[in-house]
């Protein structure tokens, strides 16, 4: 125990983060360089990732505001990437 690490993506950035308390900050630090700098992705990993990113896409379809916003992007960012 004694911490936490997660992440998230848009269509801009990924964020990894960790919250730990102050003693285990050295060793969630080492960790995150570790996933920056030396990232490891073995092929179990990437299946599960896979599930994953598979039902988010599906709670996506089921959340209306998020495809109107989708959508919104699409028109103001017409002929830009951020309109992907």
């Amino acid at each position: 125990g004694g911490g936490y690490l997660n992440a998230f993506t848009t269509k801009e950035h990924t964020c990894y983060y960790v919250r730990v308390l102050d003693e285990y900050l050295d060793r969630a630090l080492d960790t995150l360089i570790d996933l920056a700098f030396r990232p490891r992705f073995p092929e179990r990993e990437i299946e599960k990732e896979k599930e994953v990113i598979l039902e988010e896409m599906k709670m996506y379809e089921d959340t209306p505001d998020e495809y109107i916003f989708d959508l919104f992007e699409e028109l103001v960012y017409a002929g830009h990437p951020l309109a992907e």
